[in-house]
């Protein structure tokens, strides 16, 4: 089964991100590109998930499995306004 998760990697955010991680770049206010390396910083430690702080292995096994998902967050649909599943192209 899968299911939606806690976030383990911040692309972007205009909020506060959780303390001791990575400062991710400010979120392009009305739409855009975000671009960059994500690195074991980046990493959030989510117990529930079996992930801890640091854990770029974990990053790459859920990419690896398709089991990974991004999901955008905007101020009118802070719950999620698009979400989509990532998947290896090879």
């Amino acid at each position: 089964i899968h299911a939606s998760g806690s976030v383990v990697v911040f692309f972007c955010t205009n909020l506060t991100p959780p303390a001791g991680v990575a400062v991710p770049p400010p979120c392009p206010v009305n739409g855009g590109t975000v671009s960059g390396m994500v690195s074991a910083a980046d990493v959030l430690g989510v117990a529930a998930q079996n992930v801890k702080a640091g854990d770029f292995d974990a990053i790459e096994d859920a990419l690896t499995s398709d089991t990974a998902y991004a999901n955008v967050h905007s101020v009118n649909f802070p719950a999620g306004e698009i979400r989509g599943q990532l998947v290896r192209d090879f």
